[in-house]
């Protein structure tokens, strides 16, 4: 093995590893959860499902454009890009994790509707995108990036999802760095419900943070009490994160054992722990 192929296994192990400390047990939750979807789609060949729970199955296929884009087609009316240079990307970064599959679930059972989801992972990044048709129309297209489907719950339509740093809630990142957390979204028919909030994993709460100026923790997200300062260099750790709007807030642990809020916005708090933006 010449130096050049030693130096690429050494970073490509490397990788793995950071991606490992903060996505979790992928592996395992993967294996528990691999066959609930209804069925795997292959590029070229075309599948009869009923996506929306009227009279007739619906036509559906997925095959690539003369410009090696992954195409979805619904009953020949209806068709969507899902991923674009598919090709390329098959070629080209197969030296790093790829994996891309569309399939068909049933995220919730009662409203008699199924889901066609993209997964997609490349460049040691994982995400979805789920979609939703009615009458040949998409009216439900959400993405979930740097995502993991842990579990669903088909009788309630809760996914458990576990993010890292470009998810939903990559705004925090610039606050502190890199994180890994996790939250339930919930599907009922042609609509998402996203919580507000999402919790640390417990490898990011392990870690101590730095914060690089005086602090003011307050005791919920309304801010109108304080609980305590945390001191520039003083570490807390991290347990979640609370977004509505504009409106960014971050719950630490002080090394008392003292819980509060800290807002968050454009500027860091912390010094970053593996910065990756």
């Amino acid at each position: 093995m010449n130096l050049f192929k030693k130096i690429t296994t050494i970073l490509i192990s490397f990788s793995i590893i950071v991606g490992g400390i903060f996505i979790g047990t992928k592996s395992n939750s993967y294996a528990s959860t691999s066959k609930s979807y209804i069925k795997e789609l292959k590029i070229g060949k075309t599948y009869h499902y009923n996506l929306d729970g009227g009279k007739y199955k619906d036509k559906i296929k997925i095959y690539l454009s003369k410009n090696d884009n992954l195409v979805l087609k619904i009953n020949d009316k209806t068709s969507i890009v899902l991923k674009q240079e598919y090709e390329f990307s098959k070629r080209y970064y197969n030296r790093l994790p790829y994996k891309c599959n569309v399939r068909i679930y049933n995220f919730n059972k009662k409203d008699k509707s199924l889901e066609i989801v993209l997964n997609y992972r490349e460049d040691l990044q994982e995400g979805y995108r789920i979609l939703k048709f009615k009458n040949s129309k998409c009216l439900l297209d959400r993405t979930y990036n740097d995502s993991y489907i842990e579990k669903y719950n088909a009788n309630t339509g809760t996914i458990a999802l576990s993010e890292g740093n470009w998810g939903v809630f990559k705004d925090f990142t610039d606050a502190f760095g890199r994180f890994s957390c996790y939250y339930n979204i919930k599907i009922d028919g042609y609509k998402v419900y996203t919580p507000c909030t999402a919790n640390t994993t417990k490898q990011t709460r392990s870690i101590k943070y730095t914060a690089n100026k005086k602090l003011t923790a307050y005791t919920n997200t309304n801010a109108t009490k304080k609980a305590f300062i945390v001191k520039k260099d003083q570490k807390v750790n991290i347990y979640s994160f609370y977004q509505k709007g504009n409106k960014k807030y971050i719950k630490v642990k002080n090394s008392l054992g003292k819980y509060g809020y800290i807002k968050v916005g454009s500027s860091p708090l912390f010094e970053p722990w593996l910065m990756v933006r």
